[in-house]
């Protein structure tokens, strides 16, 4: 991949071109020079697994019991940072999430620390729900706003619980009822759940990965 950066491949492989859409944030028309424009396209799934690393410039805003407005308003500007996959599923999509409370310092999560996630881009994946693991949780409010926090699965007496882990205070936990619709049903909603009456979440990925950035020395 040096060599085509330096201009030396005279034939690069589109497999290798591939690659280098994620790190250069670029399509693989604009590498293959059928279009002039760098934005990338919606990547294809077999486009997707093929990128070792991505770079972010956006990560979703974790507060437990904060709505925020849809669009914009559900993400922070960060600086340029290089996100990784998972080692041991190299081909599922990851995205990047910042505590914005401190809902899980009990078990050493921060306010500020980054969490790298593994997340059901193309609605494929049946994200397990494993005592101990970390999910990325949405709820909504109307079509208005949504809350996204980050809980701690919690399986006790054959019941799921998603709950927050407070250094100070008591937990507050959510338990799962059953998915919004059946398995065996056509049409299933991945990954969404009934939490009560009208009540539905959705879980929006499983954390791989917690990143702490210490503050600037200079």
């Amino acid at each position: 991949m040096l060599d085509i950066l330096k201009g030396k491949a005279a034939h690069p492989r589109v497999d290798t071109l591939k690659k280098l859409t994620g790190p250069l944030q670029c399509s693989l028309a604009y590498l293959t020079g059928d279009r002039d424009d760098p934005k990338p396209d919606r990547l294809s799934r077999e486009e997707y697994a093929l990128l070792d690393t991505e770079i972010r410039t956006s990560a979703i805003v974790l507060a437990t019991g904060i709505y925020r407005e849809r669009g914009s308003g559900l993400e922070r500007t960060i600086s340029p940072t290089i996100v990784y996959r998972n080692p041991s599923h190299p081909k599922q999509a990851v995205s990047l999430a910042i505590m914005d409370d401190d809902s899980l310092a009990g078990i050493g999560i921060l306010e500020g620390d980054q969490l790298t996630f593994v997340a059901d881009h193309f609605g494929d994946i049946d994200l397990p729900l494993s005592s101990g693991s970390i999910a990325i949780v949405r709820r909504d409010l109307g079509t208005e706003a949504s809350e996204y926090s980050a809980r701690q699965i919690e399986i006790a007496g054959g019941d799921v619980y998603l709950t927050t882990r407070p250094a100070v205070g008591e937990p507050k936990a959510i338990k799962i009822w059953s998915h919004e619709i059946l398995d065996d049903e056509p049409g299933t909603l991945r990954n969404n759940y009934l939490t009560g009456p009208g009540n539905t979440l959705t879980i929006e990925g499983l954390a791989i990965r917690v990143t702490r950035i210490l503050r600037d020395p200079f």
